[in-house]
């Protein structure tokens, strides 16, 4: 082969290659404006060979598998107040699940003719132990709620002191879970506080992603969500309701690749399944302190609205957005879509003003009835401000940090 036959082939191969690698981003999209591939979702289903076992989850994934003698040990953390684990083993096994973000009351069962022994670790986590002849099982977790709950929703809150209390003010108004909007991750101390504020939540809490924890101090803050926190796309049903969590934290292009079109696809499949939809993203369509048409920096980017849009009304006739991202809690209708902008989980807006206006959303659900959205206080004390980004904020606009705040003791805040 001469050099002009060698040049040929590089060449070809390279656009051959270009084009798979093209066809391949086109169906699994890309991410921008940090230029990346969607990423891959967590897989729902492991199998090993030592010891012999096949797992599958739902509702809930794998953080950690760790060997043990005669045995294994499951780290698993659920994203939804109601998941199943189903699992085959071949030989005797001693197995060990760790259950995270389960709702305190909720019923843990086993089918099969097996024992199993059940140990809160925290609040929210549970240790189930059982030994294993060679067969197939199935442990569920059961909701002590369907039709009647309640649920409170906030975003923005960042990873330390400032997301327990909003954990602990969602239990303060008697909450049965927190929804959170995303961005969780503003600064490198949220990657130390959060595991620890996550341990100690007084009750379970089921997120979106923000921009913040999809691209923000490394390219790959992703997949400190999706190990840490849950999926950036996910539903799960209470009763008569169902609930869809969508990824809108970085644009994607095309706007029907990836993981959120298949999300949607399959919610379209069962549309007439629940009459009631809560349908949960972190930026909101439009900026509500933009007039229509405007330049609005902090929505979701213009070619994404209207797919967005379409594919919301296509589930229910009534959609109802949550959504955060804008550091404000909103409420406005626009594109038929009347949204709910609950961001102000850091509280920076009573920083600021010096009064309490910050407000975190409510959600009643009542069997046979629509959901009920109400606003109530944040109430968040000055000994939970202790994030640098309302530090930073404070210092911008030249006021004083408020008596209590950004203290020696935010390390150790602990609002329960």
């Amino acid at each position: 082969m001469n050099r002009r036959q060698l040049v040929r082939g590089l060449i070809a191969g390279g656009a051959a290659f270009a084009a798979a690698a093209g066809i391949h981003g086109y169906a699994r999209g890309i991410r921008f404006p940090v230029l990346q591939a969607e990423p891959d979702a967590r897989p729902n289903r492991i199998e090993l060979l030592d010891p012999p076992i096949s797992v599958e989850m739902d509702r809930l994934y794998l953080r950690g598998a760790t060997r043990r003698e005669g045995g294994l040990a499951l780290d698993l953390r659920a994203f939804a107040p109601e998941c199943a684990i189903r699992f085959t083993v071949s030989r005797n096994l001693s197995l060990a699940l760790t259950l995270r973000n389960i709702a305190p009351a909720a019923v843990i069962e086993v089918d099969g003719n097996v024992s199993f022994h059940t140990t809160e670790l925290t609040t929210v986590n549970r240790t189930v132990g059982m030994e294993l002849s060679p067969g197939t099982y199935r442990l569920v977790v059961r909701a002590p709620f369907t039709d009647r709950f309640r649920f409170a929703f906030i975003g923005d809150t960042g990873g330390g002191s400032e997301l327990a209390w909003c954990l602990r003010r969602a239990v303060d108004v008697g909450a049965d879970f927190l929804l959170h909007a995303g961005d969780f991750y503003y600064s490198p101390g949220d990657f130390r506080s959060l595991p620890r504020v996550l341990e100690n939540a007084p009750l379970p809490m089921y997120s979106s992603i923000g921009n913040h924890d999809f691209h923000g101090e490394s390219l790959f803050v992703h997949r400190e969500f999706t190990r840490d926190i849950g999926p950036r796309n996910s539903c799960f049903a209470l009763g008569e309701t169902m609930f869809v969590n969508f990824d809108t934290a970085a644009s994607t292009w095309p706007v029907s690749a990836g993981d959120r079109e298949a999300l949607f696809d399959a919610m379209a499949a069962r549309r007439n399944e629940f009459p009631h939809w809560v349908l949960m993203t972190h930026r909101p369509l439009h900026d509500p302190r933009f007039a229509s048409g405007n330049e609005e920096e902090h929505a979701l980017a213009g070619r994404e609205v209207g797919w967005v849009s379409d594919r919301l009304k296509a589930l229910t006739k009534s959609p109802v957005l949550l959504a955060g991202h804008i550091h404000v809690s909103a409420e406005h209708e626009e594109d038929g879509i009347h949204t709910f902008i609950s961001g102000d989980g850091l509280g920076n807006r009573n920083l600021v003003s010096g009064r309490n206006i910050a407000r975190i959303l409510v959600g009643d659900k009542r069997p046979g009835e629509a959901i009920d959205y109400q606003w109530v206080s944040l109430e968040m004390p000055a000994a939970a401000h202790c994030h640098d980004k309302g530090r930073w904020t404070l210092n911008a606009m030249g006021k004083p940090f408020p008596e209590g705040s950004f203290g020696a003791g935010c390390g150790d805040f602990d609002p329960a």
